[in-house]
């Protein structure tokens, strides 16, 4: 390790919202300008001290039945996609782009991931799942919290529509961070995966009510 910081961005992980992905491949053209423009120090800094991994769009299930200002969207056959991260013998079942992603997060080492969805107007951060705690007690804490709570914060602090409760009607996430099983819980996803196997700080924002905003 160089002393880089590793990130990765990652959009597209509901076929069906689109967003992620479009946020993705700005960034990645907002960078490029950004590098060959020797006048903007703040990306030319950025890049000297990170590696930057964008993943634009990681999974496709949905996409062909997406529709434009369907802000409530379809699970693909039924299936949630974030709930199959967990090491098994037999993976040949497994959707490829969760094997995809589970042989990236192994071979890069990534310190600092975010995920950028649709569906409400909040950061979730790990853990998705409660667990038992040294006393026996259900709990969604992590010894990471605090990092957790920072980086969600500072993100949330440059988006408007997250310095406050929800926006969508429906959230229970007081001033946009929670944990994630305090939302709605799930197991086997991705953000707990990679904490718990690759140490990696991963944080999902969920940007926009609407699954597949107009236009």
């Amino acid at each position: 390790h160089d002393g880089k910081v590793r990130v990765a961005v990652i959009g597209g992980f509901e076929g069906d919202e689109p967003i992620g992905r479009e946020i993705v491949v700005r960034l990645a053209r907002h960078l490029i300008a950004g590098k060959s423009d020797n006048d903007d120090e703040t990306i030319s800094a950025l890049l000297s001290r990170t590696y930057i991994y964008l993943l634009p769009q990681v999974n496709d299930d949905g996409w062909d039945h997406a529709v434009p200002g369907d802000c409530t969207g379809i699970q693909y056959n039924g299936q949630v996609w974030d709930t199959n991260f967990i090491d098994r013998e037999d993976e040949g079942h497994l959707p490829s782009g969760v094997k995809l992603l589970k042989s990236f997060s192994a071979q890069n080492n990534i310190d600092v991931a975010l995920n950028i969805e649709a569906d409400g107007t909040v950061v979730r951060y790990p853990l998705n799942k409660k667990h038992c705690d040294s006393l026996g007690e259900k709990s969604t804490a992590t010894e990471d919290d605090r990092t957790f709570e920072m980086l969600g914060r500072a993100y949330q602090h440059s988006q408007p529509t997250m310095q406050g409760p929800g926006q969508c009607g429906r959230d229970s996430a007081p001033w946009g961070l929670v944990h994630g099983a305090d939302w709605k819980q799930e197991a086997e996803t991705l953000m707990d995966y990679v904490y718990f196997k690759q140490g990696t700080y991963m944080l999902a924002a969920h940007v926009s009510c609407c699954k597949y905003p107009e236009a």
